[in-house]
């Protein structure tokens, strides 16, 4: 095992976003070289867009492939994008947004930052 894997169980909350989507407790098996190992008592559609929370951290894939295993499904997600912690992220975002020449509400939606800044 490399110095990145993670082999652990822990509840999570699954929400399977696209391919006949659905949300439910699930628990993470292990995480080794970005692919996620999930169990869960329904079965995830291969190429189906995946939320994982867990705690405070965020994960976001894609299902690689889904098998019948005893009583409950096993699933790969290939994880595209970590949060470790989503209140971290919500508070660096505000601070940027405070900390920035023109705030949010007075710039046109959709226009760049940096469009506002050049003089």
């Amino acid at each position: 095992m490399g110095r990145n894997d993670k082999l652990f169980e822990q509840q999570i909350w699954l929400t399977v976003l696209s391919g006949g989507g659905w949300s439910g407790e699930a628990k993470l098996v292990s995480v080794k070289n970005g692919i996620a190992t999930v169990h869960s008592t329904e079965p995830v559609k291969s190429g189906a867009a995946i939320r994982i929370d867990s705690g405070d951290a965020l994960m976001v894939g894609e299902c690689r492939g889904c098998r019948a295993q005893d009583s409950q499904f096993e699933t790969q997600i290939t994880l595209k994008q970590i949060i470790p912690s989503v209140t971290d992220l919500a508070r660096l975002v505000a601070s940027i947004i405070e900390a920035s020449p023109r705030s949010a509400e007075t710039r046109p939606a959709g226009t760049p930052i940096e469009a506002h800044t050049r003089n």
